[in-house]
C-alpha cells in the first residue's frame, strides 16, 4: 500500500492550524470536498493467470457533494478514485511474449449518508454508502479493456472547522464489491472476474457554506449533547467549552500537522519548500479567517511570513534538514500558543 501525499495536500492541510481549537456554534448547509490519500487493494491476481500480479494501487482521491439535513444527518454524492502502475510481465503459456506496463485505474461512483455524532471544535462521524464500481486497464500491446460492478462503503471520520468557508477532515474507505472485466483479459485467464475492494483513507479540504445555527435537542428524544451549544433552559448543563477528549483530539491533529508541513524541511533544497509552504499557509490561513480576534490573526499571519523569511535564510546559510525541521516545529507551537492566549484574551474583554 502507497500513500501519495504530496507538497501540495500539506499545503491545503496546514491551513486547519489558523482556525486552531474553536468550538463550532453553527454547522454548513452544503460541502464540496477533494480529498487525496493511499489505499489497499483486495485483488491479488488482477489477470486472473498463472503469473499473479495483485493490485497496489498508487494513489486515492475522493470528491464529493453532501447537504447536511440537520447537524447531524447528511446525505449527498461521493466519487473516489485510484490508479496505480501495474509492471510488465511475460504472458503465461507456451511462446508467452512480455507485456506492459500496464495503467490501472478504477472509480466508484454513488451516494453517501453521513451521520456526525457532535458539532464542537472536532467533529467526529461514521458515513456508508452504495457506489457502481467501474475502471479500465490500458497497455500498448492490449489497448484499454473496462470493468463494471457494484461496491458498498463504510468508514469513520472527524472534521475540524477553518474559518467560514473552510473545513478540514480525515476519513477512513473501507470499501468492498465485485466487478468482472468486459472481456477476459489474456487467453490464459480463467475468469473476468476482478475484486474492486479497498481499505485505505484521504484528507479532505471542504469548501462549505449556508452556515445554519445548531438546534437544541427536544428533551424527548434521543439526541447528541453538542459541546456548541450554550442553552438558556435552566438546569442544562450546556456550555461552549469542548470536551477534554475534544481538546486532546485537536492537539493530536495540529501537532500532526505541524510535523507534516515541517516534513517538507527533508526535500534538500535549502529550505525553499519549507519556507513556500509556511508563507502560502499563512496567505490562505487568513483569506479562510480562522482566528476570531485581530491580534490573533497579526501574530498568526506575520508570525508565519516571518518564519518563512527565517527558513529561507536558513537554508540558505547551510542549515541542516534537522536544524530546520525542529525550528518549524518550535515556531509553529510558539506561534500557536501566542495566538490562543491573545483569543482568551480577547473573550475576557468581551
Amino acid at each position: 500500500m502507497t500513500t501519495g501525499l504530496s507538497p501540495a495536500l500539506a499545503l491545503c492541510l496546514l491551513v486547519s492550524a489558523l482556525g486552531v481549537a474553536r468550538a463550532a456554534a453553527n454547522y454548513p448547509e452544503q460541502e464540496v470536498w477533494f480529498g487525496v490519500g493511499g489505499a489497499g487493494s483486495f485483488d491479488k491476481n488482477i489477470f486472473n493467470a498463472p503469473n499473479a500480479i495483485a493490485s497496489t494501487p498508487d494513489v486515492v482521491s475522493s470528491l464529493g457533494y453532501i447537504v447536511n439535513l440537520d447537524a447531524r444527518r447528511a446525505v449527498g454524492f461521493q466519487f473516489y478514485v485510484g490508479s496505480e502502475t501495474v509492471p510488465s510481465f511475460v504472458s503465461p503459456g507456451p511462446g508467452g511474449n512480455p507485456l506492459g506496463p500496464f495503467d490501472l485505474n478504477f472509480g466508484n461512483l454513488g451516494m453517501r449518508y453521513r451521520h456526525t455524532f457532535s458539532r464542537a471544535t472536532l467533529s467526529p462521524y461514521l458515513y456508508v454508502g452504495a457506489n457502481w464500481a467501474v475502471g479500465s486497464i490500458e497497455s500498448r500491446e492490449t489497448g484499454s479493456l473496462a470493468y463494471s460492478g457494484i461496491s458498498a462503503c463504510a468508514g469513520p471520520g472527524a472534521s475540524v472547522r477553518l474559518g467560514r468557508h473552510f473545513m478540514l477532515s480525515a476519513e477512513g474507505i473501507g470499501s468492498f464489491g465485485v466487478g468482472k472485466w468486459q472481456t477476459q483479459l489474456l487467453p490464459a485467464s480463467s475468469g473476468r472476474e476482478f475484486n474492486p475492494s479497498l481499505v485505505g483513507g484521504t484528507v479532505n479540504l471542504s469548501f462549505v457554506w449556508g452556515d445554519k445555527p445548531t438546534s437544541a435537542p427536544a428533551s424527548d428524544t434521543l439526541a447528541i449533547r453538542d459541546s456548541s451549544l450554550a442553552l438558556a433552559t435552566p438546569g442544562v448543563g450546556y456550555t461552549n467549552r469542548p470536551s477534554p477528549l475534544n481538546r486532546a483530539l485537536s492537539f493530536v491533529l495540529f501537532e500532526g500537522l505541524v510535523v507534516l508541513n515541517s516534513g517538507a524541511a527533508t526535500a534538500d533544497d535549502q529550505g525553499r519548500l519549507l519556507a513556500g509552504l509556511t508563507a502560502a499557509t499563512a496567505l490562505l490561513g487568513a483569506a479562510a479567517g480562522g482566528a476570531e480576534s485581530p491580534e490573533s490573526f497579526r501574530i498568526l499571519l506575520f508570525g508565519l511570513l516571518t518564519l518563512a523569511a527565517a527558513e529561507f535564510a536558513l537554508g540558505r546559510a547551510g542549515a541542516s534538514p534537522e536544524v530546520l525541521f525542529w525550528t518549524s516545529v518550535a515556531s509553529w507551537n510558539a506561534l500557536a500558543y501566542a495566538s490562543s492566549r491573545a483569543e482568551r484574551k480577547a473573550k475576557s474583554r468581551r
